[in-house]
């Protein structure tokens, strides 16, 4: 599996004339290679507590932007398995949060607040036999986005 792949261009005959300055003529870069995902998979959601976990929504869309999986009804310190079942085709993944602190524990309450640090939740993308295929970081302030294929 290759997590990043080099794009390469080369200009040769701009405008169908020779170049004047050929030190410009060329450009790379990495592109980051998608995460592939089968068509059936299950997005596992551990809401954190203290109240947070209504602050937090997701969407699943396709490249057009229709919903296919949605939810935004969450419970304090609940596990969600959601059996997600795709056709082959470009795809979306947002969580947001609304407070923009998002699922991890409050950490700078630690010493002053420890009743309001609460419990860092979670969100992992498993295979149908609880294989990870993908693990988000709970600190991540407004949203996680993942952009994925399934084939």
């Amino acid at each position: 599996f290759k997590k990043d792949s080099t794009f390469r261009v080369k200009l040769s005959s701009p405008n169908g004339v020779i170049d004047e300055n050929k030190q410009n003529n060329h450009l790379t870069s990495i592109a980051t290679i998608p995460l592939k995902l089968p068509t059936k998979f299950i997005l596992k959601i551990h809401t954190n507590n203290v109240g947070r976990a209504q602050e937090n929504m997701f969407t699943i869309t396709d490249s057009e932007g229709e919903v296919y999986f949605s939810d935004d009804n969450f419970e304090d310190d609940t596990d969600y398995n959601y059996n997600i079942n795709l056709k082959k085709g470009c795809y979306q993944f947002l969580l947001t949060d609304a407070m923009e602190d998002g699922i991890s524990v409050h950490w700078w309450y630690r010493n002053s607040n420890p009743e309001l640090a609460g419990i860092n939740g979670s969100v992992t993308i498993l295979s149908m036999n609880d294989e990870e295929f993908y693990n988000f970081k709970p600190d991540f302030g407004e949203e996680l986005r993942l952009n994925f294929v399934v084939e």
